[in-house]
């Protein structure tokens, strides 16, 4: 065991509903496409983007850009996301992940994961004394513990992460570090 994870695409998006994750056949899902994925470029902050929108999903139940594959797409490219699924509080940051131009968004995902926590421990230091906070998801930007796969599902990462070490680092030419 290394000190590196390998992370592949093996179509699990497919369990969602077809037409938010629909395939484009060109190395990429739509739904969760940068906005340069469209030219047939990438940039360092591509995933970034990549990352903003699922966070849209697993912390809101929707993307920031709904419609057909073609919809989507336009929504990526011209649109301003809705992110009305989010506490207002994390808005901003995800907004910022979610600029148009690779060089807008935040240097990193470990500061925009970074930006996240901040908005959502503000967010906790406003609720008033008694009152019972809204339930906060706290972001990781690597887990050191493995999610069982859903049933029937194959496996999608493999090799071990330092706990000590909050990068990850690719296994020969695999993803990006963060």
């Amino acid at each position: 065991m290394g000190e590196s994870v390998k992370v592949g695409d093996f179509g699990l998006a497919r369990l969602l509903r077809h037409d938010e994750t629909g395939h484009s056949g060109s190395g990429y899902t739509a739904a969760y496409a940068a906005p340069e994925f469209f030219d047939g470029r990438t940039a360092a902050q591509s995933d970034q983007y990549s990352l903003a929108v699922t966070y849209c999903y697993l912390r809101g139940g929707r993307l920031p850009f709904s419609g057909t594959a073609a919809q989507m797409m336009i929504g990526h490219v011209t649109r301003e996301p809705d992110l009305s699924m989010l506490p207002a509080e994390e808005r901003p940051a995800v907004r910022r992940a979610l600029a148009k131009q690779p060089a807008d968004r935040w240097p990193t995902c470990g500061l925009f994961v970074a930006a996240l926590r901040q908005a959502q421990a503000e967010s906790l230091a406003q609720t008033p004394q008694g009152a019972t906070p809204m339930p906060v998801t706290v972001v990781r930007a690597v887990s050191t513990q493995a999610a069982p796969a859903p049933p029937s599902a194959p496996a999608v990462a493999t090799g071990s992460i330092n706990p000590k070490s909050p990068t990850v680092r690719p296994s020969k030419g695999l993803g990006r570090v963060w």
